[in-house]
């Protein structure tokens, strides 16, 4: 015959390691879940950094474009206004404005030389010429 208290320690032992057992076994369960998680996560970190590194050398070479691009419009401003200075109204501008000076300016000359074509036609300009020549 067994022993009925060896018997009902032994139900009691065999409780508590059935249960440590299930314990451990839901602790290695959340572990693989919480190692899981922790790839998860690192992949996707891996990835922004990734993305932010491209995103950073795109940012790189969209500065160096721009710095560029300023320097072609300061040269060419430089160009037009025959000094270096900052834009007066602005670049596109002063340019402008620029181009309506100089056109106005080709447009007096045109109008001087019709003017002296008129005096030549009617002898004024070669009257003068010749008072000054001979006079």
């Amino acid at each position: 015959m067994s022993d009925p208290g060896y018997d009902q320690d032994y139900g009691k032992e065999y409780q508590m390691v059935n249960t440590l057992h299930q314990q451990l076994a839901a602790m290695t369960k959340a572990h693989d879940t919480l190692a899981d998680q922790v790839a998860l996560d690192t992949a996707r970190i891996i990835t922004v950094v990734q993305q932010l590194t491209a995103m950073t050398e795109r940012d790189r070479v969209r500065h160096e474009d721009y710095q560029r691009a300023c320097g072609m419009i300061a040269a060419m401003h430089r160009a037009a206004m025959g000094v270096t200075c900052g834009p007066s109204r602005g670049v596109v501008e002063d340019v402008e404005d620029l181009r309506t000076a100089f056109t106005a300016g080709q447009q007096e000359i045109a109008r001087l030389k019709r003017l002296v074509t008129d005096m030549d036609t009617h002898g004024v300009y070669a009257e003068q010429q010749g008072t000054k020549e001979g006079g």
